[in-house]
């Protein structure tokens, strides 16, 4: 299995980026893929701004591409959180977006991007961002650090990993870190 705790230690840097612009009354757009995992995930951040009674646009896309981010550019938002997408585009996030985002994803993408500060990726802690830990896995952890109140959703990256068919193990069981929010859900009779 992965190394959970490095993994967690990156989801409370996120979130700390996060909480600073919800104290800050920043303007935030959550930005998740079309899938049952990005929208998930983008739903989890969500949860935690509504914990912070902080104000946020949520915003569902097919795809993220140039046009996409030179419209969302244009919108003026001080934070962007995307959720399972955008990963593989650094350069295009830093060109459109400078600082001012973070993203929480899952698939294989290059080397340079993993050790990102505004980037948690599965694969950097050792998991298969395939069968391991699904965007909203992760987007858990960044949420439950924002308030731990949010354990009670625990079910939500369950019902995602599922989605992703990310119950590659024994007897279609869930396997390394979302085995450890299935665990979670399971405790809390959820």
């Amino acid at each position: 299995m992965g190394n959970l705790e490095a993994l967690k230690a990156k989801a409370s840097l996120i979130a700390e980026k996060i909480v600073e612009a919800a104290e800050s009354r920043k303007r935030i757009l959550i930005i998740g893929h079309i899938d049952a995992d990005g929208i998930s995930s983008a739903s989890l951040i969500a949860y935690a701004l509504r914990c912070l009674e902080a104000p946020y646009n949520i915003r569902i896309l097919n795809d993220l591409t140039p046009i996409v981010l030179e419209k969302i550019k244009g919108e003026d938002y001080d934070l962007y959180v995307l959720c399972e997408l955008g990963g593989g585009m650094l350069k295009l996030l830093e060109n459109y977006l400078g600082s001012r985002w973070v993203l929480i994803d899952h698939h294989q993408v290059p080397e340079e991007e993993l050790t990102h500060p505004s980037i948690l990726n599965a694969w950097c802690y050792g998991f298969d961002g395939g069968i391991d830990a699904c965007a909203s896995t992760l987007a858990y952890f960044v949420s439950l650090t924002i308030d731990h109140s949010l354990k009670n959703f625990s079910w939500l990256p369950v019902v995602a990993a599922l989605a992703d068919k990310q119950d590659q193990g024994e007897r279609r069981s869930l396997v390394g870190a979302n085995k450890v929010v299935l665990e979670v859900a399971k405790d809390a009779g959820l």
